[in-house]
This record gives C-alpha cells, sequence and structure tokens, in this order.
C-alpha cells in the first residue's frame, strides 16, 4: 500500500483528500494539537509536534511515497502580527519537510500554490502578502528540486475551490444561500470571471 504524508489535514482541501485517500493509502498527518484525534480509518497516523525540532526528528523516523503539502496560512490582508504566522506556515513548515525528502524516500511531492501568485493573469505579479510567501516557497521547491533530480515535483495552481462539504464563505456558498433567502445575488461588474474548481 503507498505511503503518503499530508500536511494540511484539518483545511478544506485536506480534509477532503484525506477522507477520499485514507481508503487506499497509509497516510501520515502532521498536527500541533496536543489532543489526538480519533480517526475512522486505521490507516492514519498523526504525527504530533510541538515544536519544529521535534516535528524534524520525527519526519526522519517514516518511509513515505507522496508529500501532498496543503498546509497554509492565508490572510488577504495583513498586519504586522500576521507576519510570523504567514512565515512560518507558509516558508518555514514546508522547508522542515523538504529538507527531510531523502530520509523519508519520498518519490512525489504535490504542492498547492495559488493562482494570486499571477493576478489578473500577469505573471509574477502578486496580489497580496499571501502570495509573496507563495511565490517564494516555490524557489525553495525548485532547489530541492535540482538537489534531488528523481524526485517529481508538482506545484499545482489552485484557484477558488468549493465542494459539498464547504462551509467558508466562498461565491459558491453565498449564491446558495442566497438563493435559499430569496435574495438577490448582485454582481459587481459585466466583466467578472469565475474561475472555480470542485474539489
Amino acid at each position: 500500500m503507498q505511503r503518503l504524508l499530508l500536511t494540511g489535514s484539518t483545511g478544506f482541501i485536506g480534509s477532503q483528500i484525506l477522507s477520499e485517500f485514507s481508503k487506499d493509502y497509509i497516510i501520515f498527518i502532521t498536527s500541533r494539537n496536543k489532543k489526538k484525534k480519533n480517526f475512522k480509518s486505521k490507516n492514519i497516523t498523526e504525527i504530533n509536534f510541538q515544536n519544529y525540532d521535534e516535528l524534524n526528528r520525527k519526519l526522519k523516523k517514516i518511509k513515505i511515497d507522496t508529500l501532498v503539502h496543503c498546509a497554509t496560512h492565508y490572510v488577504k490582508n495583513h498586519t504586522y502580527k500576521d507576519i510570523k504566522k504567514l512565515v512560518e506556515s507558509n516558508i518555514l513548515f514546508g522547508n522542515i519537510i523538504l529538507e527531510n525528502i531523502e530520509l523519508m524516500q519520498v518519490k512525489k511531492i504535490i504542492n498547492f500554490s495559488t493562482v494570486w501568485e499571477n493576478y489578473n493573469g500577469k505573471k509574477d505579479n502578486l496580489f497580496n502578502l499571501y502570495a509573496a510567501y507563495k511565490k517564494s516557497f516555490s524557489f525553495l521547491i525548485k532547489y530541492y528540486q535540482k538537489k534531488y533530480p528523481k524526485v517529481n515535483f508538482y506545484n499545482l495552481m489552485i484557484s477558488d475551490t468549493f465542494g459539498k462539504l464547504d462551509k467558508r464563505k466562498k461565491i459558491i456558498n453565498v449564491i446558495r444561500q442566497n438563493y435559499k433567502d430569496n435574495t438577490t445575488t448582485s454582481i459587481v461588474s459585466k466583466k467578472l470571471y469565475l474561475n472555480l474548481l470542485n474539489i
């Protein structure tokens, strides 16, 4: 059975991947939550860590085929207080995992990024600081790609996502709720394009 390390398993995309893939894969998930979760599937193992040194030690002890990196911290308009969490979640955390790919014997890495790196279809037109960190992480990936040429790297540029269990206040849910409430949904421009991805 294939072995997979999944980051960001509590997020919308990560939780969908965990639910679907735990049927056919042995999955390791990272967690900073001190309280261990009870999973329905016996194929899921939680790597609980309190700090990055502990994470680094624990990663060295597992062997996986594929890394699926969904973990992120998103802020549309940041303040000074957001910077530390943006750096830790979007750069440092992923970098520690990439540093261990040889010991973990990883063959494939799938990283989730954002179309906001190329806002309005213009290359390197970063929409916000979050997009800048995601772009920066892609340079880290290029470094490890060069260092480990036998590992297959995939960088997926994701647009707005939606799905059956999505509870976020995103456009599809707003339209759905407005329909239920018999409320009109106003579109601000005739030139509006929706770039949606059903997870």
